[in-house]
């Protein structure tokens, strides 16, 4: 990640599974940035599409990790 860039998506897991959700993305090609970590009320991980896009999942302490 280049520095001062931020996500432009950050998509939100209601049901919770950021875990996996991550790692099936990796599967599929995309490139962990920042790994599951904590976030202000929840969990949070950044991560590059192929094409190098940067995009970011995250979820709150609510929902099963």
């Amino acid at each position: 990640m280049k520095p001062g860039q931020t996500p432009t998506v950050v998509y939100t897991l209601e049901e919770g599974g950021i875990d996996a959700v991550v790692a099936g993305l990796a599967t599929k090609g995309a490139t962990i940035v920042t790994p599951v970590s904590h976030a202000p009320g929840g969990w949070s991980a950044d991560l590059t599409d192929p094409d190098g896009r940067l995009f970011s999942v995250y979820q709150t302490t609510d929902a099963p990790r």
